[in-house]
């Protein structure tokens, strides 16, 4: 299984599914890559995530809470498991600490 390193710039495009600027063909592929292979993200990547859902919800109104928990669930079903690899930037699971910090959002 290959490792990549996933930018959250294109994690973050997966939040807005049929926005032309966001859902590229390039963001579609990187998500199927994400089926057989590692996605290496850095710790900060999580926070990244947490702070672009948070901006795109609450202050531009760009989604709905609806979409944030589709996106959610989505980085759930990704990194939901205990993937592991070696290297400087080893393959983490960022799902608790995006739960953790979109508390700020209120999600009923």
């Amino acid at each position: 299984m290959a490792a990549f390193v996933l930018d959250a710039s294109v994690a973050v495009s997966w939040c807005f599914p049929g926005d032309p600027t966001e859902d590229t063909p390039y963001s579609r592929r990187i998500l199927k890559e994400l089926a057989s292979n590692d996605g290496v993200v850095p710790e900060i990547w999580a926070f990244e995530i947490a702070n672009a859902v948070f901006v795109s919800h609450s202050k531009r109104k760009r989604i709905t809470e609806q979409q944030v928990r589709e996106y959610l669930d989505l980085l759930q079903a990704y990194f939901g498991s205990n993937r592991k690899a070696s290297g400087p930037m080893s393959i983490w699971n960022p799902w608790p600490a995006v739960r953790t910090w979109l508390p700020m959002t209120p999600l009923t």
